[in-house]
């Protein structure tokens, strides 16, 4: 992603979604704004693949997981400008 930002400006050369935000309904009218194309009309997808419960991971495995990747994700979110969704407040 860096080498990315050094050839272009975050939302006006580049758009960086997370997951979670391609969920929202307003993903698709974001991308089409960021494209400067017109509004495509509204587009239902099917959900595949859904669980029937929530998946949780343990605490001990989560907080594990946040220690081996904080340096990675304060530097995400700095080159962002935004906190990744997993963050935990």
């Amino acid at each position: 992603l860096e080498r990315y930002l050094q050839h272009f400006e975050l939302d006006e050369g580049i758009l960086v979604l997370f997951f979670e935000e391609l969920l929202q309904e307003t993903s698709l009218e974001r991308i089409c704004h960021f494209l400067d194309i017109p509004p495509l009309p509204d587009l239902t997808l099917a959900k595949a693949n859904q669980r029937q419960k929530p998946y949780s991971i343990p605490s001990e495995i989560r907080e594990e997981l946040e220690a081996v990747f904080a340096k990675e994700n304060e530097k995400l979110e700095e080159l962002l400008g935004k906190p990744p969704p997993w963050k935990v407040p």
